[in-house]
This record gives C-alpha cells, structure tokens and sequence, in this order.
C-alpha cells in the first residue's frame, strides 16, 4: 500500500516551532511542532481527548491519552477505535481547537509466522507439505522460511506519506465555534489515516517523532 495526501488545509511553516515531546520512557527531546488554530470536531473521551484533521483523500484521526494513561490502555479498552470509525459522532462537540502536532517519521514491523501459525497456516512453513503447485512448476522446492509486515507514515506541513507492505521470503463554510481548546500532542498519542469513505488505512502510536 502506498499513500500520499495533503492536508485539506495546510500548516503553515513559519509557525512550526521547537517544542518538547516526553517519550513514553520518560526522556524529554526537542521536536518540531506545527501550529495551527481551526474549527473542527473535538471529543473528551474517557481517558482521553481526539480530533480529526481532513486531507485531500481521507483524514487523519489524532487521540491523546490524558495524562497516566498509555496508548496501549486506549486501545484495549476498545473507545479510541471507535472515535478512529466516527470522528464526529454525536459525543464529538464543534470547536476551535488550536492544535500542536509535531511532525514524525514512524515505522515498525512484525513477523507475522507466529499470528499466521496460530490460524492454521502452517503448511505453508514446513518444506515437506508445503504446496505452492498453482504457482510454479518448481513447486517441490519452494516454502515459506518468513512472513513479515511493515509500514512507515510521515507527516509535515503539506501532508501525509505511508506506506505498507508483506513480504513473504521464499527460502465548509460555517460560523466559528463559541468553545475553544488547545490540543498539544506532546507525548505519546495514536494516530490513524483513513479512506475516503472512512476505512482505516494506517494506525499506530507516536511513542518519539523521530
């Protein structure tokens, strides 16, 4: 999967300034943030506050765990993926927000051989059952030695870049609110890139920008 867009309205660059971030170890680091004050949807969940920002093809969800509780709490509870489905439910109030994100190049991946075992799909793995005939005439030699998964997202001030993919080795116009509110991302928060008709694409945790 590859993915690029910008923001439906971009930040500007001359307010993106130096800021601290705490990471989720605890170390403080200085850190680009971009700025910017917009009227939007805005939701005080429970143990967290989010907001939605739209780009060109999609939008970007950003959910800020309030402070003690961890990105991963979020996500076990189940509420914050359900703000990333409907960002502007009825529990989401119309507001300006003036919002602070740093800017961030993430990654990670996983092996997947252990997920794809615990289905069932273990064949494939062993080089005496394994059976990739449909593909290949040289089928009697071929088995998965690895399944692994990975993704990148960056953001900056004209948008979003991401990008996914498995490898399998073979051995408006509206008036503006009268409620206003500062969202600073400026520890560790989630984060989700989604569709145009609002499947998720990309999600994950901002532990550090860099």
């Amino acid at each position: 999967i590859y993915y690029k867009s910008g923001w439906q309205d971009a930040f500007k660059s001359s307010r993106t300034k130096q800021d601290t971030f705490t990471a989720a170890n605890g170390a403080k680091q200085k850190t680009e943030f971009m700025h910017r004050t917009e009227s939007g949807s805005y939701r005080k969940g429970d143990g967290y506050t989010a907001a939605p920002r739209s780009l060109n093809y999609g939008r970007m969800v950003f959910v800020l765990p309030d402070e003690g509780v961890t990105p991963e709490a979020l996500l076990s509870d189940g509420s914050a993926v359900d703000f990333f489905l409907s960002p502007e439910s009825a529990e989401s109030k119309y507001m300006t927000i003036d919002l602070s994100v740093p800017k961030f190049d993430v990654s990670a991946d996983t092996d997947l051989s252990g997920a794809l075992r615990a289905l069932g799909v273990t064949d494939v793995f062993d080089a005496g059952k394994a059976d990739f005939s449909p593909l290949t005439d040289k089928a009697d030699a071929i088995f998965l030695s690895q399944a692994k998964h990975a993704a990148r997202v960056t953001i900056d001030e004209e948008g979003v870049v991401a990008a996914a993919y498995t490898v399998m080795v073979a051995c408006g116009a509206a008036l503006p609110p009268d409620e206003r509110v500062e969202f600073t991302l400026d520890r560790p928060f989630l984060f989700a890139v989604t569709g145009e008709s609002g499947e998720i694409l990309f999600a994950g945790i901002v532990n550090t920008p860099a």
